[in-house]
């Protein structure tokens, strides 16, 4: 590996993120889940998330994009073996449900699946100004700056065994969009 993180600031443009923020929160969505058995924790997790899959049709020229900057990042940065693009999460933080989530990895070890998460991405979709805390942070040697992560339209991709975490959203709310590629058992 090159580097633990790749950033392209700003890279949608805000009517864009608008749009998907529009079109995420017509989705159904459910409390934020943890790990294999689902547990809803909010003292580790707070948010509501919906499940994007490729055949949404309003979200196909998102995959692309989606799918074309993992594969750049893969090869610019990390070069592990990656195949299997399953789903996309729009995320919701808001101040009046305490959103964060804790530190975590994205991996789930413990199960016996054939595929390993290998990279995680998430998409900065709200304006900055309209909320406070619900900070991305990475624990990383040298970590990405926090100003260039929470600029609209900015995507980071990252190991997906790279702790990180959403510090709590002080007043109004976050919205990302988050996703994961997947490929043989890490060794």
């Amino acid at each position: 590996m090159k580097g633990l993180w790749q950033l392209w600031e700003d890279l949608l443009p805000a009517e864009v993120c608008d749009e998907i923020i529009e079109e995420g929160k017509k989705l159904s969505s459910i409390e934020a889940r943890l790990g294999r058995e689902l547990l809803v924790d909010k003292n580790i997790r707070s948010s509501r998330i919906s499940w994007i899959d490729y055949f949404n049709e309003d979200f196909t020229e998102v995959w692309r994009l989606v799918e074309r900057k993992f594969h750049e990042a893969n090869a610019n940065a990390f070069g592990v073996d990656v195949t299997y693009l399953r789903s996309m999460q729009f995320t919701n933080y808001t101040s009046g449900e305490d959103g964060h989530y804790d530190w975590h990895e994205d991996i789930f070890w413990e199960r016996d699946d054939i595929y390993n998460r290998k990279l995680s991405m998430v998409i900065q979709l709200t304006n900055p100004s309209e909320y406070t805390g619900g900070n991305l942070e990475l624990s990383v040697p040298i970590p990405p700056e926090q100003e260039s992560l929470r600029k609209q339209g900015s995507i980071i991709v990252f190991p997906s065994f790279v702790k990180h975490r959403v510090t709590k959203v002080e007043s109004g709310e976050r919205n990302s969009l988050v996703a994961w590629m997947e490929g043989p058992l890490w060794r």
